[in-house]
């Protein structure tokens, strides 16, 4: 080859290199930046109230689908174990929300009052907080901060001085009519209405009932008290009324412990030995119910929160208190140790991944940073979790996104698998909705959320668990590119 024709060809090799290797660049840039799946397989794991937006359980942070009922989407936001606290408030388009956690581990939102952007579904630290306080109110938003309450409005947050008695356990308040009431069950309970005076949010009092609290929400206060002679009476505030309605509890039955709402305008009343009677809120009437029909409650389905994501030589270790589950080209195993970590042979020049080799070139961008991972912060481990690591051979990235969820990628075409371990068994999808679980008993407690976090239609799993399911996906995905 004559040699201009030689350099020319080496130098069209080069640029043809050069374009290929900037758009694999940015489709792996892309893909690393879409934290979750376009088809989203979420667990169901809160119990959620007609008309509710959102609900708080076991350090979760649920949205529900106002159409079908369904969870659309979970977010991990603390650790499960008795020493946290969460509190959190939806309004358009985002949720504010605050975590304290005195627990030996972690995550990232722990201390501190965050904004969750719903439409980007991404977070803004606040301020720091040591009381997980958030409250709604017709004035604003108030959140409690090291250094005072704040008042969020459509405009920007401002301090204003508010009343400690918003931080009591067991306060609830809510708002009726453009009112926010503030209930508290002590020796009687007490209604107070929370209105803003300039910078005072100030606490007058509205209404008291003899009693225990049964139940606070939307407009109505429902108290019971045992009266002379041993009638029960169930006190019915209905607001913004100041004097409540007595209705007698039916005889024979004891007085009722708490009470739900079933239903627009009934509501349940439980007693101690499992007795339960339905309370008409619009008739003013209490009816016994059949202790032989008992409300069924909502499977729910939660992911353990992980111990370890550790990669090995071509693949990844993931470990929960019920057990742990090796993923590689071999499929799903579940060794009876852990294995021992591989150590990357690679190393990350600013946003490119370079691993020892003559034949081996740089992977553009597989090093680019990937904002609101979690990092588990553990008192009793020797080093903190770190939210990025990559396998042994360089071939794959595993992202901790969440305490009880990762993601793998595939650098070589940026493929990803999303794997947590829900109810001791392994789940994994792409993000085309395909999916494993090693208990496929389960597949019944999951909703396909397709599309967006606030707008993506959701449907139950079960309908299409079949079809979805693939029982080589593991071994699939982490194949090396010579086999498929």
């Amino acid at each position: 080859m004559h040699q201009r024709t030689r350099i020319g060809a080496l130098l069209a090799l080069g640029i043809a290199s050069l374009v290929s290797s900037r758009v694999h660049a940015q489709d792996l840039a892309t893909a690393l930046a879409a934290r979750y799946p376009t088809r989203e397989l979420v667990p169901q794991s809160c119990a959620m109230r007609e008309g509710e937006t959102i609900a708080l359980a076991a350090g979760r942070i649920c949205l529900r689908d106002r159409a079908t009922g369904l969870v659309r989407a979970v977010r991990r936001i603390a650790l499960s174990g008795d020493w946290y606290d969460t509190s959190a408030v939806a309004r358009d388009g985002e949720v504010l929300f605050a975590v304290t956690d005195q627990g030996g581990a972690a995550t990232r939102f722990a201390g501190r009052v965050w904004r969750w952007d719903l439409t980007r579904d991404a977070y803004l630290g606040l301020a720091q907080t040591d009381t997980a306080r958030v409250v709604d109110t017709a004035f604003g938003v108030l959140y409690r901060t090291q250094a005072g309450w704040r008042r969020v409005d459509d405009a920007s947050a401002t301090r204003v001085d508010a009343p400690e008695d918003l931080l009591d356990y067991g306060v609830a308040t809510f708002t009726h009519e453009g009112t926010t009431y503030v209930v508290m069950g002590l020796q009687r309970v007490e209604v107070d209405t929370l209105a803003l005076a300039g910078r005072s949010v100030q606490l007058r009092d509205h209404a008291s009932l003899p009693g225990t609290l049964l139940y606070a929400d939307r407009g109505v206060v429902v108290s019971a008290v045992q009266a002379r002679g041993g009638v029960i009476q169930v006190h019915v505030l209905r607001l913004p009324a100041t004097e409540p309605t007595i209705v007698a509890y039916p005889q024979g039955m004891r007085r009722p412990a708490r009470a739900s709402l079933e239903g627009a305008g009934t509501l349940l009343l439980s007693g101690p030995r499992g007795e339960r009677a339905s309370l008409d809120l619009a008739q003013g009437t209490i009816t016994r119910v059949d202790a032989s029909a008992p409300a069924t409650p909502p499977e729910l389905l939660r992911a353990s929160s992980l111990y370890t994501a550790t990669p090995t030589e071509r693949g990844v270790y993931l470990s929960a208190s019920s057990g742990g589950y090796l993923l590689d080209a071999s499929g799903v195993t579940t060794p009876r140790s852990a294995p021992r970590a591989a150590r990357s042979r690679c190393r990350c020049v600013e946003a490119d991944l370079v691993c020892p080799g003559a034949e081996s070139a740089p992977i553009a961008g597989a090093c680019a940073e990937v904002a609101e991972l979690d990092r588990i912060r553990a008192d009793y481990a020797d080093s903190a979790d770190r939210s990025t690591q990559t396998t042994g051979d360089g071939a794959f990235r595993i992202d901790r996104l969440e305490a009880d969820l990762v993601r793998i990628t595939r650098l070589r075409d940026g493929a990803r698998l999303w794997a947590r371990i829900v109810d001791g068994a392994l789940f994994a999808q792409l993000d085309d909705g395909s999916y494993f679980l090693s208990n496929r008993d389960l597949a019944a407690r999951f909703a396909l959320r397709e599309g967006p976090l606030t707008t993506g239609a959701v449907t139950p799993l079960g309908p299409r668990a079949t079809q979805l399911f693939r029982e080589t996906l593991i071994a699939e995905f982490f194949a090396p590119a010579a086999s498929q």
